[in-house]
């Protein structure tokens, strides 16, 4: 979705929003008039539902600032060990472009990573199952070498 797309979309949002928000706020002026709330009573709970609204937009911006600064911060904790394990496993170490979105990023230092890791333990493992060849091979050579007899000149 390009930025035109998007604008439109956020446009259409916030005007729907605004439309649910307006008819709400109608409904319950009418309410509190079918009730007999009116004057400074009125205008109190109409205040106190602005309360509420901004209340509820400031915690889902809360929330959702929490959760950007979450995916940040395992970004950084997961670029420290791909660079690491590229480090051990001698690989150079590639880190997602900053062009990305934090999303993005995320998925791809998170992909990254995995694959790291196997990588490493398929390297373990590979030198777990070499290690007797290897204490053979050594053996091997710790052995006394092969005595030929001299030479025998030829006839």
């Amino acid at each position: 979705m390009d930025e035109a797309e998007m604008g439109a979309l956020w446009q259409e949002t916030l005007d729907r929003m605004i439309h649910k928000l307006t008819r709400k706020v109608n409904a319950l002026t009418s309410l509190w008039h079918d009730i007999r709330v009116t004057g400074m009573a009125s205008k109190n709970r109409l205040e106190r539902t602005e309360d509420h609204v901004d209340r509820l937009l400031k915690e889902m911006y809360v929330g959702e600032e929490a959760i950007r600064q979450r995916v940040v911060a395992t970004i950084k904790h997961l670029s420290g060990e791909i660079i690491e394990l590229s480090e051990q496993l001698g690989l150079p170490a590639t880190l997602p472009e900053p062009d990305l979105t934090v999303l993005q990023q995320e998925n791809a230092v998170r992909t990254k990573a995995a694959e790291l890791k196997l990588l490493k333990s398929q390297r373990k493992k590979e030198f777990r199952s070499l290690h007797p060849e290897e204490a053979d091979l050594t053996a091997e050579l710790r052995a006394s070498p092969c005595v030929l007899p001299p030479p025998t000149p030829i006839p």
